[in-house]
């Protein structure tokens, strides 16, 4: 069963999984990992599994955009006393 470490770290025989990684554990071992710490771990099907997806394009930017520019702020004046 592939389990998702959603916090922390876990290593499990001699390798370790960083948060944000799947780690592929026996049946037994995942189940109680989900069942003990659902908020640390959660299983994940295969198709769950997303392949790395393709870099975004860049979008292009029109040159006519109009730049608004913010009037500058005093701090001191907006500071609570």
């Amino acid at each position: 069963m592939k389990v998702l470490v959603k916090k922390f770290t876990l290593r499990y025989n001699g390798a370790t999984y960083t948060a944000g990684s799947v780690a592929d554990l026996p049946d037994d071992v995942a189940a109680a990992l989900v069942e003990a710490s659902p908020k640390e771990f959660s299983a994940v099907d295969a198709a769950d599994i997303a392949a790395p997806s393709e870099p975004v394009e860049d979008v292009p930017v029109d040159g006519d955009s109009e730049v608004v520019e913010l009037p500058p702020v005093d701090f001191a004046k907006n500071r609570k006393k």
